[in-house]
Formats: structure tokens, C-alpha cells, sequence
């Protein structure tokens, strides 16, 4: 490690350790008491746990000897890894634990959650493992209740007795439902899957951009650091379709080179 390199390593301010993290900890106590955090077995040493477990694989997939014998480009990078026959993300993903797979892969029902109901069939129609049910309720007559069948990964409506649904996300028939001004339906239970799913993917959001920092202040060199942080970044947008993005990890280290700067200036 070069000297400019333990500078800016001294520089980290270990944001991902959740519990020293004012802003998360604020921000998770706020969704807690807004009644948004639905998932009762899952606490912040978990949240820790997948930020550390994922760094460690990240060191494991791309080691510094890996790093240091190419240009570090990120077709290259993976380039190489699939010549080497090594885990793709989605394997990596699935050799978490079952609770941590649930927080990254923000089901709209996790379990746990106690939202809907998981059938295996409904009125002899077949319908994937892996889907939930919420019900619109009629106002005025039950028999014109609207049960809607979704895919949990993706929120896509899958089956409905009201088939003008199919094929929709749950959030364009919920923007639909509130524009409409309809006040007999009740759709309380579409809006609490929409509110705790939103809620997942800003959680996930934050602590996926958090281990992003701790790969980045924990490998040997900032150039290899940084190597594996854009690769990190770019697997996850690609396999979860999450929004990560490097500028906060280049701000940092525009913030690095304008110091160093200074002082060569002095």
C-alpha cells in the first residue's frame, strides 16, 4: 500500500457499521414506528451480516492477485470470471442464508411478512410457487370482490377474476385505483404490499450502497478497491435491476485527490 493510498484509507469513516451509523439508525427507527418495517425476524445485526457477508465474497471473486494482473476494466473482469467457471451473482446471492435472501431479493412477500396468502392452486387454475394474494373489496356486494394473484419477485399481476389486472404491477393498479377516486373499492391491502414493498427497496438500496463502502475501504490499494466496487455495482443493477450508483465512491475520491492537491500545493 502506497502512502497516498493509507490516506485515504484513514479517511474512512465506517458508515457500514450499522450501529454507528446515525443517519440509517434515524432512518430505520422512523420507518419502525411509521409501522413500515415488516419484517419482525430481520434486525440490524442482519442488516450487518449481509453487508459483511457480500464484502467477503467480493474479496473472495475478485482477489488482488486477479486485480493486479489485468487493467481492471470491467468487461475484462468479467471476462475472465466466466472462463474461470466461477459463481455468477445469483448463485453467490443463494448461498445466503435464507432470511438474507429474502432482504436482497425484495419479494413482495417475504416471509414472514403476513401479507396475502400462498396457494398452490386456485379454482383448478395452476399458478407459480412463488405468488401471493391480495383481495379488492366491494363496497356494495362481496360477490364482486376482485382477488388478484402476483408473482412476489416481481409484483406482476399473474391471475384476477377482474382481467383487466393481468399483466399489470401492483403499483400501476394501485396509481389507478387512488386517480379514480373510487370510493367503493377498498384497496387497503394493495396499498400496505405496495408501502412495505417500497419500503424494502429503499432499505436494500442503503445497504447494498453500504457494502459498496466497505469494499471500497477494506481491500489493500485504492485502484484494486475501487476495480472491485465498480464491479460490485454494476452485478447487483444487473441482477436485482437496483439503482446503485458510484458517484457517492467518486465523490469520495475527488475529495482525496483535491486534498492531496493542497498539499502539494503547500
Amino acid at each position: 500500500m502506497t502512502y497516498q493510498d493509507s490516506l485515504f484509507f484513514n479517511g474512512d469513516k465506517h458508515q457500514y457499521i450499522l450501529r454507528n451509523n446515525e443517519e440509517f439508525l434515524k432512518w430505520y427507527l422512523i420507518s419502525m414506528e411509521d409501522g413500515i418495517h415488516c419484517n419482525d425476524h430481520l434486525n440490524i445485526t442482519d442488516f450487518q451480516n449481509l453487508i459483511d457477508t457480500l464484502t467477503n465474497f467480493y474479496h473472495l471473486r475478485y482477489p488482488d492477485y486477479l486485480l493486479g494482473s489485468i487493467t481492471s476494466s470491467l468487461s475484462e473482469l468479467h471476462q475472465i470470471r466466466f472462463h474461470k467457471n466461477e459463481l455468477t451473482t445469483r448463485q453467490i446471492i443463494g448461498r445466503l442464508p435464507k432470511h438474507l435472501q429474502g432482504l436482497i431479493n425484495c419479494d413482495y412477500g417475504v416471509e414472514g411478512n403476513n401479507i396475502g396468502r400462498t396457494y398452490v392452486s386456485e379454482n383448478g387454475v395452476f399458478l407459480p410457487k412463488d405468488y401471493e394474494r391480495i383481495t379488492l373489496y366491494s363496497m356494495l356486494d362481496s360477490r364482486n370482490d376482485c382477488a388478484i394473484y402476483f408473482d412476489q419477485k416481481t409484483g406482476i399481476v399473474l391471475k384476477s377474476n377482474c382481467s383487466k389486472y393481468e399483466g399489470h404491477y401492483l403499483e400501476e393498479i394501485l396509481q389507478a385505483l387512488k386517480k379514480s377516486h373510487n370510493s367503493l373499492i377498498d384497496y387497503s391491502e394493495l396499498e400496505e404490499v405496495v408501502r412495505k414493498h417500497q419500503y424494502e427497496l429503499e432499505l436494500r438500496h442503503r445497504l447494498l450502497q453500504l457494502t459498496a463502502l466497505k469494499i471500497l475501504y477494506s481491500g489493500t490499494t485504492l485502484e484494486k478497491s475501487y476495480s472491485r466496487v465498480e464491479t460490485f455495482i454494476s452485478d447487483m443493477n444487473r441482477e436485482l435491476g437496483s439503482l446503485l450508483s458510484i458517484d457517492e465512491i467518486n465523490e469520495l475520491i475527488d475529495e482525496y485527490n483535491k486534498m492531496i492537491d493542497h498539499q502539494k500545493i503547500r
